[in-house]
């Protein structure tokens, strides 16, 4: 079984450092659905995802955003 939300809980977040960059995944629940929002320690202001339906989605798609910048940073050095 899936370790997911139950419909009380509308949030969770993940916090996870990279080679010393540091991120946070929050998702909430709004009217839309399930929104992961983005946020780096370094670096002000947040991205946000399109809404999902399910909790797990949302958190997938933060962690993939993050991976993807972090890709796009590396290839900067």
């Amino acid at each position: 079984m899936m370790n997911e939300l139950v419909p009380e809980d509308l949030e969770a977040d993940s916090t996870v450092s990279v080679e010393g960059l540091t991120y946070t995944v929050r998702v909430t629940c709004d009217g839309d659905g399930y929104r992961a929002h983005l946020s780096w320690q370094h670096l002000d202001g947040e991205q946000l995802s399109p809404p999902f339906s399910n909790p797990r989605s949302a958190m997938i798609e933060g962690q993939s955003m993050a991976e993807e910048l972090i890709l796009a940073w590396r290839l900067r050095l």
